[in-house]
């Protein structure tokens, strides 16, 4: 699995299109296409992905928003942001300009 840090960048992929619906987001793989659902805490991560925040303001954006304690925000992050980057959903370690 890979090991995100707190200064990691995410962005969508290329391959990725993504819609609001009823609140919560939908992504479509274009290369596989197959859609992907995200509850409220996904659609507030992926906002945030968008909004071009380290995997570390993640973090701490969830925690404030919860109060759940950061090692177990961090923790189910690892799990769902390797999930979305295995479907090559998001690309990692990008900088502010798009390059990696």
């Amino acid at each position: 699995m890979q090991k995100f840090e707190p200064t990691t960048m995410l962005r969508a992929s290329g391959d990725c299109v993504v819609r609001e619906i009823s609140g919560e987001m939908m992504l479509l793989n274009l290369r596989n296409g197959t859609y992907y659902g995200l509850d409220q805490t996904g659609t507030r991560v992926w906002s945030l992905i968008a909004e071009g925040a380290t995997f570390g303001a993640v973090v701490q954006d969830l925690h404030d928003r919860t109060g759940a304690s950061v090692d177990r925000i961090a923790a189910d992050l690892q799990v769902f942001l390797g999930d979305l980057a295995a479907h090559d959903l998001v690309e990692v370690n990008v900088t502010a300009d798009g390059a990696r």
